[in-house]
């Protein structure tokens, strides 16, 4: 959720607070840095609008507390990364990422649910391209690796630093028609859940 990042990055003393807590954590468990994973920025109960600038300085105050810790302690600096959704309503309101990527190590880009299993028509939820169907004004056009990666260069994200996050799970659908299985084939329902993750869909 948002409400604890969002507190946490809201002024300078809890960013610092914060820095400093997890570069002690961080060196005394012998870790090469934190991933910051904030669902989402300026999204969900208990966000502010502030989230857009405040993300930013908290990136930056972590980079610059790990660059201190490190001249004073003469080892490597610990890395900080940050995880994106491929989605663009979220990037667009929540990340600055032409600022963050000044202080990121890496920006690691989620790309996957870009469809999910209580969608209404069986589609990949990690497409890598759009299907030849999915063209021009399509609702569908965007929603694929290929959109989402193009849209962060064309803004200006250095490649060097992107990560491309891939599933290593998948998304089940109960089908209207057992015998129309196919990509696009209508569907009623998430899937039952498996004895590992006990989760639908």
């Amino acid at each position: 959720g948002s409400a604890r990042f969002s507190r946490i990055a809201s002024t300078q003393d809890r960013r610092s607070k914060f820095a400093d807590s997890v570069a002690k954590f961080l060196r005394m468990h012998n870790f090469d840095g934190i991933n910051l994973d904030w669902q989402f920025p300026g999204f969900r109960e208990g966000s502010r609008e502030e989230d857009f600038e405040n993300y930013v300085e908290l990136v930056k105050d972590l980079r610059m507390t790990f660059e201190n810790e490190s001249m004073e302690s003469n080892l490597p600096r610990m890395l900080v990364t940050m995880s994106v959704p491929s989605e663009l309503e979220y990037i667009e309101k929540g990340y600055d990422l032409l600022n963050l990527q000044r202080f990121a190590d890496f920006i690691n880009i989620l790309c996957y649910d870009y469809h999910l299993s209580y969608d209404p028509f069986v589609n990949h939820h990690a497409p890598l391209y759009p299907l030849p169907e999915e063209t021009g004004d399509h609702p569908n056009a965007k929603l694929n690796v290929h959109s989402t990666i193009t849209y962060l260069l064309d803004k200006g994200v250095r490649r060097e630093i992107l990560n491309l996050g891939i599933p290593t799970f998948g998304r089940t659908f109960i089908l209207e028609d057992p015998e129309n299985n196919g990509l696009g084939a209508p569907a009623k329902g998430q899937g039952i859940e498996g004895q590992a993750t006990r989760e639908r869909g």
